[in-house]
């Protein structure tokens, strides 16, 4: 798969976030009863819209032109429908074919089709793009969080499908392993945002990156915290150095009264100075942690249950703070 990930021209994107705006502010929907609004729900990105199955949102298309023209959805000369980035059907391998879609004007109805049929449940991130994107691209889009290239011409955009957008503060460009890469040059240097999705009990993730430490005798690489200083009632370094050198890796397991939490650490090698390393750190709960260091692992735990459903610390996306364990500058990084 590419390391880059597909950035098309957007025509239209419904995120639902409490509202039926496009973010091109080109598109936007209205709800079928102009006089009510419809119901959303939080998911574990922002929110998503709730359909009743008597209700639909409307869309005034009248200029957007999708005639003779490759999208996402159909292709030229095929049909396809993926599920969850896989492959779930397509009319190429039955020898029927589909022409190009003709349509120029008219309204897209979304969670109803023209003969009445409703849809009844939650739909979120909704797009529209420009180009028949490819099975990888597909995939990414289905598994991928965010993704922060930190190139001069983005920064602290994230380049994924869910625009969980960063912070950074002290932060300088410089060449990196592909393309720039963030400088981290003191105490008040940190980059910021609400990516971390899987706070929820024994949901899987992976995260990666690249590093070339100037030092490795302590810091932290990730930290994670309910916190937008990087306190809070439950706060842990994800990622980080010990003092020794090695790379150490911790999730949150266990929590008691009185905001008492435990976590989990697994210990990999002991890193190098001014050369660039990859690290990688997954989990599942049948699983346990795993921790890899350019594409070899090191070191694997027990199955255990992340971020138990009993605890009430994690309630919502924790901060992730990239370079620093505080945005104050009060604990060396």
């Amino acid at each position: 798969m590419s390391g880059t990930p597909y950035r098309p021209s957007t025509i239209a994107y419904w995120p639902f976030n409490g509202n039926l705006y496009d973010l091109n502010n080109i598109y936007s929907g209205t709800y079928s009863v102009p006089s009510s609004s419809p119901s959303y729900t939080t998911d574990s990105f922002d929110q998503a819209i709730v359909f009743d199955g008597s209700h639909y949102v409307n869309v005034d298309t009248h200029f957007l032109n999708l005639s003779y023209r490759s999208w996402t959805i159909e292709g030229l000369m095929k049909q396809s429908i993926y599920l969850n980035g896989v492959l779930d059907g397509t009319t190429g391998g039955t020898g029927t074919s589909s022409g190009p879609y003709k349509g120029t004007t008219g309204s897209v109805m979304i969670g109803r089709i023209y003969s009445g049929s409703y849809f009844k449940g939650d739909m979120d991130h909704l797009q529209v793009i420009s180009g028949a994107k490819t099975t990888c691209q597909i995939l990414s889009d289905a598994i991928l969080t965010a993704y922060y290239s930190f190139d001069a011409s983005v920064l602290n955009l994230d380049l994924s499908n869910n625009y969980i957008n960063g912070i950074s503060s002290s932060i300088s460009v410089v060449s990196g392993r592909i393309n720039e890469a963030y400088f981290f040059q003191g105490t008040t240097s940190y980059f910021q945002s609400t990516a971390f999705t899987a706070y929820s009990t024994g949901h899987s993730f992976s995260i990666s990156l690249w590093v070339k430490p100037s030092s490795v005798l302590g810091g932290t690489l990730i930290h994670l915290s309910t916190g937008s200083d990087g306190t809070g009632t439950a706060c842990f370094d994800l990622l980080g150095f010990s003092s020794t050198g090695q790379l150490i890796a911790n999730l949150y397991d266990t929590y008691s009264c009185c905001y008492t939490y435990y976590s989990t650490s697994i210990g990999g090698p002991i890193m190098s100075t001014s050369i660039w390393t990859h690290i990688v750190l997954t989990y599942s709960s049948s699983n346990g942690m795993a921790l890899y260091t350019n594409g070899t692992l090191h070191v694997v735990n027990d199955a255990f249950t992340s971020f138990p459903s009993n605890g009430i610390v994690f309630t919502s996306r924790p901060y992730m703070i990239v370079g620093n364990p505080s945005t104050t500058g009060s604990v060396p990084s």
